[in-house]
């Protein structure tokens, strides 16, 4: 057997791909996205989904993080995924009448996002 350390590096990602398309199969959903995260090397669009959906905020954001590489972190379109989620929880937050959530959101979270017209 070969060293790790010798396997090209495309290997190690379709090994990783592998490895995911194991998981999901055999009914192993945690460790597959957890899989996915640590090694960015399978980014299931399914998965970003049901955590927006289900209104994980934080979790949705970090998965989608985990797949940026550090100079795309101040791109526009990671700004603008990033806002609509702020957005969402914002709402939600108001929704539910959740004061000190909406008002985290909006001073913590938001205010990083907006335009100087926006904050008004």
């Amino acid at each position: 057997g070969q060293d790790m350390t010798t396997v090209p590096k495309a290997s190690l990602g379709q090994l990783s791909c592998l490895v995911h398309q194991f998981l999901r199969e055999s009914g192993r959903e945690e460790a597959s996205h957890a899989l996915e995260k640590e090694t960015a090397t399978c980014f299931d669009l399914g998965h970003l989904a049901q955590l927006f959906f289900r209104g994980k905020w934080e979790e949705c954001e970090d998965y989608f993080m985990s797949f940026i590489s550090k100079d795309l972190e101040v791109s526009t379109e990671v700004k603008a995924f990033r806002t609509i989620l702020a957005k969402e929880r914002y709402l939600e937050a108001l929704i539910l009448k959740d004061k000190e959530e909406a008002e985290y959101v909006y001073t913590t979270l938001l205010q990083q996002f907006l335009s100087p017209e926006e904050q008004g």
